[in-house]
């Protein structure tokens, strides 16, 4: 239905109706909250694939270590 920015650092999201599957599309880089400048960047290189290797997020944590198909490590 709307997506609101309340400050810095919070987004309001409002549903038309409810969704069991939200969070997790927040959570991959299909619908996960980034920059837009780093998505235009990315967008006119036509290197969208660069989101599987080279993550951003939005939460506390930062990916460190990622070895494919065996594990990924994060630090806070």
């Amino acid at each position: 239905q709307s997506v609101r920015k309340l400050d810095n650092n919070t987004v309001e999201f409002r549903l038309t109706q409810p969704d069991a599957s939200f969070l997790w599309h927040l959570a991959t880089h299909y619908a996960s909250v980034m920059s837009a400048e780093y998505a235009t960047q990315l967008a006119k290189q036509d290197r969208q694939e660069l989101l599987d290797r080279q993550p951003v997020g939005t939460g506390p944590f930062l990916l460190s270590e990622n070895r494919a198909g065996q594990y990924i490590r994060l630090q806070r």
